[in-house]
């Protein structure tokens, strides 16, 4: 089996966050349900900018455009961006949507705290980034994986999916 990892976020509050200035649906943002003209953001929160800056928003982010190449470059699969109107960043920022999909994860029928992420690699599409069905996490591979750690970004928590925490209500 392939490993697969968890994209998660790591929170300093010195970290730059920004907020849209324009309603929009979460979800469909994310999975590019909605993938906007262009999509006008500000500066809500802390100051520095990491080369993936965080909506307000639990679920949807920018990149930078060093990262956007990186990913173009190593020909990762299961994502597409959109652009961001933005004043007084130093770095050129765009949306990020997450195109990849799978079937539903596979939990266990006990409610509480477990360990491990399951999902049916039947009903994955293969790509390098996805979401699986009716959840809003970003799951990545292997390689996706190498080529974040390789750019050095520091707010970004890569966990195998293996050892993911995660509660069953």
């Amino acid at each position: 089996m392939n490993e697969l990892y968890y994209l998660g976020f790591n929170d300093r509050s010195i970290d730059l966050y920004v907020e849209s200035i324009e309603e929009y649906d979460e979800q469909k943002l994310h999975t590019g349900a909605y993938k906007p003209n262009a999509l006008s953001v500000k500066k809500s929160q802390g100051h520095f900018e990491n080369h993936i800056v965080r909506l307000q928003d639990p679920f949807n982010f920018l990149v930078s455009e060093h990262v956007r190449q990186q990913l173009s470059q190593h020909e990762l699969t299961g994502w597409q961006t959109y652009e961001i109107e933005i004043n007084d960043l130093k770095n050129k920022y765009f949306g990020f949507q997450v195109t990849g999909r799978s079937g539903e994860i596979i939990r266990p029928k006990e409610k509480g705290f477990y360990t491990g992420i399951n999902i049916d690699l039947k009903t994955w599409d293969g790509s390098d980034f996805f979401v699986p069905k009716d959840t809003m996490m970003v799951i990545c591979t292997a390689r996706t994986k190498t080529v974040l750690e390789n750019m050095g970004i520091g707010n970004v928590n890569l966990t195998n999916i293996k050892e993911k925490q995660s509660y069953n209500a």
